[in-house]
């Protein structure tokens, strides 16, 4: 039987001393790219794992979730998108609460004191947390859960199904006869969502529907980029925002009615859209699910050293009035 790789031999292989490979491995000081990238390289090829006596990734040994965010949970729960952060947020508390795992967050001020206290798994949280993430020393083997991909590190991607979302969404304004239909969304959110808008364009390109998108920076403007959205010619709208009734007064500022002229499908978690009139429809990412599902994994992270790269969350879309024609 081959002998366990040891860390004298991953120096060796990297051509570096015992103590950088330690200091690399154990991400207890910061060395040049080129070193990090030659010790990380060696240790993946020789299949060798942190001590768990010597190191903070022991399973069991913190039963520590951090959660970086770049932003405060405050933040997050008060911006865009705000109930899906909070019903995610609090989902995913209490299901780690209940397999007796603590939940750190912290801000970029506090990355790599959170990292330096120990943690068994690390959540990236969003754009603003991979910013947060960049430069922060990370021991080698610490679990990384993303939505964005982290190379060189033992990364677990959050994924949701573009694809399939576009197939969802854009076919059922085609089936409900939109020829147009279009994409509107705040300011600062097309990186978030550039993945689903190329994959909206392609589903509307391949299905002969035309496609337009509509950015607005902040509320006063919503009303400005829906009249462009109408008149590109939309017939469909498909709304990334928190503000229904901005967006219905829009459409009836222009004589139009939804949904006989206008369909129109919310991204949001359903909290408001029933009580409308007429009851809109909505896209969701279902918050509520996301966060017991990541909670699941991280106890498996801890208790059992096991995940996958990739784990596939959930959606759904709730047909109501504003988007079904009856005739």
């Amino acid at each position: 039987m081959a002998s366990r790789p040891t860390l004298a031999k991953v120096a060796l292989t990297a051509g570096v001393s015992k103590t950088t490979a330690s200091y690399v491995l154990n991400g207890q000081k910061k060395m040049s790219a080129e070193t990090t990238r030659r010790v990380k390289e060696a240790a993946r090829r020789l299949g060798y794992r942190l001590d768990a006596s010597a190191s903070g990734l022991s399973r069991g040994r913190t039963q520590v979730v951090g959660v970086l965010t770049g932003k405060t949970v405050t933040e997050l729960v008060t911006g865009s998108n705000s109930l899906f952060w909070l019903r995610l947020n609090d989902s995913f508390v209490q299901r780690c609460s209940e397999e007796g795992l603590v939940v750190a967050f912290a801000g970029e001020d506090r990355a790599q004191a959170l990292i330096d206290s120990g943690v068994d798994t690390l959540i990236v949280l969003g754009s603003h947390g991979l910013e947060a993430f960049e430069g922060l020393r990370v021991p080698f083997g610490l679990p990384i859960i993303s939505v964005d991909p982290i190379p060189d590190h033992d990364n677990v991607q959050l994924s949701y199904d573009n694809d399939a979302i576009a197939a969802l969404v854009a076919g059922h304004f085609a089936e409900q006869g939109a020829s147009h239909l279009a994409w509107v969304s705040a300011a600062g959110s097309e990186a978030v969502f550039a993945i689903l808008v190329a994959a909206l364009t392609n589903w509307a390109t391949d299905n002969g529907m035309d496609f337009s998108c509509h950015v607005y920076d902040g509320l006063p403007d919503l009303q400005a980029s829906i009249h462009e959205a109408l008149d590109a010619g939309a017939d469909g709208i498909f709304a990334m925002c928190g503000t229904p009734k901005r967006i219905t007064e829009a459409i009836a500022d222009r004589g139009l009615s939804i949904p006989d002229d206008i369909l129109l499908v919310m991204q949001s978690e359903g909290a408001i859209e029933e009580s409308m009139t007429p009851q809109l429809s909505n896209f969701s990412y279902l918050g509520t699910e996301a966060g017991i599902t990541i909670a699941e994994m991280c106890v498996d992270v801890v208790k059992n050293g096991t995940h996958p790269t990739q784990l596939d969350l959930n959606f759904e879309l709730v047909a109501r009035e504003s988007s079904l024609r009856t005739d």
